[in-house]
């Protein structure tokens, strides 16, 4: 197992830690520290620490395996030996590949964790997109909308069109488990929507009749018609932010570093009338 310098999580391969790091962690990619059995190693480049792992750390994993797929691997230097590395990693290999099972479930469990960990991905990277463009004072809120639409029409039915046909060509051409296909089909279902609930729709409703000016016939006449109005739904936004990950983690962080900032007001929460209604709640609450 490879296992977080930061939290307990562990992980069977060295990209879903990687995948971790950046993403619960926002770990910087210019800098890691291994601590896998008492290593505290450092490394500037993430390609030198995923070969730190897989030399120094993949052969020690500990792999439940069948009786007559069992492999002994001696405790010596590895890389005085290629030819016995190369001969353990296939092994190694062939075992994660197999998934018999015993560890079946630890497998599904990576996998739904990659797919998850794409999604939020995509979430942040969404809203991070959208973001850009109501922060934009040159852009009018009515255009946004339709610069969205296009990107993403742009996206599924351009870009992962072409690159889902392309990557099936090479996948129908080679020798591909048909369970690895499925997983890559799940991922492309994933990128599919981008924007997914990015969007909450306004709710119209009646709200009286107005009369407006209607010429029939040469002859102009008031006429009723109903007023509507809209508005977005504060509960469907507010179930929307907290959806997503590690948002309310921020907002508590924030929150507690305002409260303990008592010389300058930045936000509502440092002043007396909102101390004054948190002191009606309990204090567990």
């Amino acid at each position: 197992m490879f296992y977080c310098s930061f939290c307990t999580c562990s992980y069977t391969k060295i990209n879903y830690l990687i995948s971790h790091l950046s993403h619960f962690h926002k770990y910087s990619f210019n800098r890691f520290i291994c601590k896998q059995e008492n290593c505290y190693r450092e490394f500037q480049n993430l390609s030198k620490f995923k070969e730190h792992l897989l030399n120094k750390h993949a052969f020690k994993v500990h792999i439940n395996v069948s009786p007559q797929n069992q492999l002994t691997i001696k405790n010596k230097d590895l890389n005085s030996n290629e030819e016995s590395r190369q001969d353990a990693s296939k092994n190694i290999n062939y075992h994660y590949e197999i998934c018999d099972m015993q560890n079946y479930q630890d497998c599904d469990n990576n996998k739904n964790f990659l797919v998850n960990d794409i999604k939020n991905q995509l979430a942040e990277s969404a809203s991070s997109f959208i973001a850009t463009f109501y922060s934009d004072k040159n852009i009018h809120d009515r255009h946004i909308q339709k610069i969205i639409n296009t990107t993403k029409n742009f996206i599924e039915n351009k870009i992962l069109l072409s690159l889902k046909n392309n990557i099936y060509n090479v996948l129908k051409k080679s020798n591909i488990d048909n369970k690895i296909k499925l997983q890559i089909e799940e991922m492309f279902q994933v990128y599919k929507n981008s924007f997914y609930g990015s969007f909450i729709e306004p709710e119209y409703y009646v709200i009286g009749t107005r009369n407006v000016h209607k010429r029939h016939k040469g002859l102009v006449s008031l006429t009723p018609v109903k007023a509507t109005s809209q508005f977005v739904s504060i509960k469907k936004t507010l179930n929307s932010l907290f959806h997503i990950s590690g948002f309310l983690t921020t907002i508590l962080i924030y929150m507690h570093i305002l409260l303990e900032e008592s010389n300058i007001i930045y936000n509502v929460v440092q002043g007396k009338t909102y101390k004054r209604l948190l002191a009606q709640f309990p204090a567990n609450s």
